[in-house]
């Protein structure tokens, strides 16, 4: 069941790396040119200041609520291969952009929905790589649907890959603690990625807190 002030809201949807580049922030990285044609793998800079530089524009288009794609440390352009859960991406400026946008679209009556991707991760992820250097004998194996052992965690090799992770390459699927033996159920994330919103000052619909 939604909130009520979701029925009332017009919301705008960004993919923060293709919305806008800012001259304020400074990478030292070289992104593909920005008129150049887009690429799967490509970088365009677009950054949380870049979202901020905009609020102006779109708060006259009647945009009251932003929804945007990922922005957890990650090494996809679009973000859904998460490595961090607790850090913002330093391509879309870090902690500090993400600071400065919530206080922006505050200001303009704006709100933001992040999108946690929490049922998945990333090969990058610190928990699956301990998996995949470990094996069965990972602390962490229950945190993810591994249909045997050893691990096939890939396309290259012969075989359908043995960890579960909903088609997508780079992203294994997550589960968070359970049963050893007994069938996961629905993916669900960790307590302790659910809470990363919480504390971060974001709405989270499991700790009802904000």
């Amino acid at each position: 069941m939604s909130a009520d002030w979701v029925r009332s809201s017009v919301f705008h949807q960004i993919f923060p790396d293709r919305f806008f580049r800012s001259g304020r922030l400074e990478t030292g990285c070289a992104f593909e040119p920005w008129d150049s044609p887009q690429t799967p793998l490509g970088f365009k800079g677009g950054s949380l200041q870049g979202i901020v530089d905009k609020l102006e524009h779109l708060s006259d288009l009647g945009v009251n609520a932003l929804y945007l794609n990922p922005i957890f440390k990650s090494c996809a352009n679009h973000r859904y291969h998460t490595f961090d859960y607790f850090e913002v991406d330093p391509l879309l400026g870090g902690k500090a952009a993400l600071r400065e946008l919530l206080d922006a679209a505050h200001a303009r009556g704006i709100r933001v929905i992040l999108d946690g991707v929490f049922n998945h991760c990333s090969r990058g992820f610190f928990q699956f790589n301990h998996l995949l250097e470990n094996g069965e004998a990972s602390p962490y194996k229950d945190w993810f649907h591994v249909r045997g052992f050893p691990l096939n965690f890939t396309f290259f090799y012969p075989g359908a890959p043995n960890v579960y992770y909903g088609g997508v390459r780079r992203s294994p699927q997550s589960l968070g603690p359970r049963e050893p033996g007994k069938d996961p159920g629905p993916p669900r994330a960790s307590a302790r990625a659910r809470c990363a919103l919480a504390q971060n000052g974001f709405f989270c619909l499991d700790c009802r807190k904000k």
